[in-house]
């Protein structure tokens, strides 16, 4: 029988050298040179200056969790004793995904002659030559897919454009290596920002992403940085990626889906005022507060939502009934996980009735990216990634969107996905193979934590937690099975195989090793 990490590496098809390379603890030293984006020297030198003849910079952003880190490490980039730049949060329902010629207008009458794009310029090619026409400057520092024709923009920071990086890379992880350049040194809590906008834009971990991911959770691990850990309200064991992608982003998020007035500007000053211990103090109960609305509004709109539903239709359409634009994609997401089919959902557009905005998601085989081209002769604006994207179109198209959305969905059908799963026995839930495991993190997009399957174990060895909610069963003093929220159906076999993952439980000083169960198959 081979031994437990013998069976991680045929999982990952790595070999024992491959295994200590990814393993090894990383230092600052190991952190790509910001010499290998061109012009990145040139941009940084343009903005130093700026800076020191007062010119008035304004950084425009974006709402989502890399939008907010990317300005936040910009700010404090650029921010000294005697220098204070603007910035600005565009509201979702109002001003939209990137910078808009009104609000071009509005900065340029507020004095404003510099503006640096982050997440988002890179196809704003008809904004950016007002800008131009107007005397003003623009910078963009952005990472999504350019158009035929770039921006005329003063300077373009972009990983790949930019010859920095052969995968995708966070605006904020471009941010951060801006900071290098302009700074001169590694500032540590920045680079835990870019962690956190690698990690919630679900950036590929590997090559660059993965050394800012890994490094930014030890030095997050390390300061300990107080506004970052209210957000976690993690009282034992250490901060992780999952920390991170689970609690920290969902929150950011949820301010850019719903707060819709001045207190938006908030959650760039929480970033960027991290040592007012009494400001973040305060502000952390409203995030948080903010994030437990949104969970609520989304949980009563999935109750109050008709959704469009044919056995015979490969779609799943939702015309929404009083649903804020912020949270469209989350009901998309719940409604594409309950039918398993591509669903978009609609609403009338703020500012004209005549118009349905909204969002779309779908999984590996139908590529959204693709379909929306395709779809693009009947839409007013589009864009997204491969499973998820926006969209908007007239009223009097909706027939033909449907039709032809319809159509393509049932050409290209989703594709399952065969979970893999390695095979492990009771006695291998222990701290030692979980440390095993762990040396491997950071995990995700692309590099996913494995998946483990128990064969043949006997239901009624299984035992309830004292609510009934959650099975919750001692195999030994240092380790446990454990089945939140359990399908009540488990004890209908005698036997069932148990899927799920290793993970640690820390409890005053005690840790125990656990594995946590995500489904179940009869044997």
């Amino acid at each position: 029988m081979k031994d437990f990490k013998s069976k991680i590496l045929d999982y990952y098809s790595l070999t024992d050298k491959e295994y200590d390379d990814l393993a090894k603890e990383l230092s600052i030293n190991d952190l790509p040179d910001f010499l290998g984006y061109d012009n990145i020297e040139v941009c940084a030198n343009y903005l130093r200056e700026k800076v020191r003849s007062k010119a008035k910079i304004l950084i425009y952003g974006d709402y989502d969790c890399d939008g907010i880190m990317s300005t936040s490490i910009i700010y404090l980039t650029l921010k000294t004793n005697d220098f204070t730049p603007g910035f600005y949060i565009p509201y979702r329902e109002t001003d939209g995904y990137g910078l808009t010629k009104n609000n071009i207008d509005r900065f340029y009458n507020l004095g404003y002659r510099v503006l640096v794009l982050v997440d988002n310029g890179i196809t704003l090619v008809d904004e950016v030559e007002y800008a131009n026409s107007l005397g003003m400057e623009v910078v963009i520092m952005d990472h999504h897919t350019r158009e035929d024709v770039l921006p005329n923009a003063k300077f373009i920071l972009h990983p790949i454009i930019s010859n920095f990086s052969k995968i995708n890379m966070s605006a904020g992880s471009l941010a951060f290596f801006f900071s290098e350049a302009y700074l001169g040194f590694t500032d540590e809590y920045l680079l835990v920002l870019g962690m956190i906008s690698t990690i919630s834009d679900l950036m590929p971990l590997n090559d660059k992403n993965r050394i800012i991911a890994k490094l930014g959770i030890a030095s997050l691990n390390k300061n300990k940085y107080k506004n970052i850990c209210l957000l976690i309200k993690k009282e034992y064991g250490p901060i992780t990626e999952r920390d991170i992608s689970m609690t920290v982003a969902p929150k950011i998020n949820a301010i850019g889906r719903i707060v819709n007035d001045s207190h938006l500007f908030d959650i760039v000053r929480y970033f960027v005022n991290f040592s007012d211990t009494e400001f973040i103090s305060k502000t952390s109960l409203w995030i948080n507060n903010v994030n437990l609305s949104r969970k609520q509004m989304v949980s009563d709109l999935i109750k109050d939502n008709e959704k469009i539903d044919d056995s015979n239709n490969s779609i799943i359409i939702v015309l929404g009934n009083d649903v804020k634009e912020g949270l469209t994609g989350l009901l998309a997401s719940r409604f594409m996980d309950e039918f398993n089919k591509p669903t978009v959902v609609l609403i009338e557009e703020h500012n004209n009735p005549n118009i349905y905005k909204g969002s779309l998601r779908s999984r590996n085989g139908f590529n959204i990216n693709i379909i929306l081209d395709d779809l693009k002769d009947i839409l007013l604006t589009y864009g997204g990634h491969e499973n998820a994207g926006g969209l908007s179109l007239n009223k009097s198209d909706y027939s033909v969107f449907k039709e032809r959305f319809e159509k393509a969905a049932s050409k290209h059908p989703f594709v399952e996905v065969n979970e893999k799963y390695i095979n492990i026995n009771l006695s291998e839930i222990t701290k030692e193979n979980y440390d095993v495991i762990d040396k491997l993190s950071p995990f995700g997009q692309g590099f996913q934590a494995p998946n483990f399957e128990i064969k043949e174990v006997k239901t009624n060895f299984l035992q309830k937690s004292r609510d009934g909610k959650h099975l919750i069963t001692k195999i030994n003093p240092n380790s446990s099975i454990v089945y939140f929220n359990y399908d009540k159906t488990i004890f209908d076999y005698e036997f069932v195989n148990l899927v799920g993952q290793l993970s640690l439980n820390y409890y005053r000083g005690y840790i125990n090793a656990q594995f946590i169960v995500s489904m179940f198959s009869k044997k």
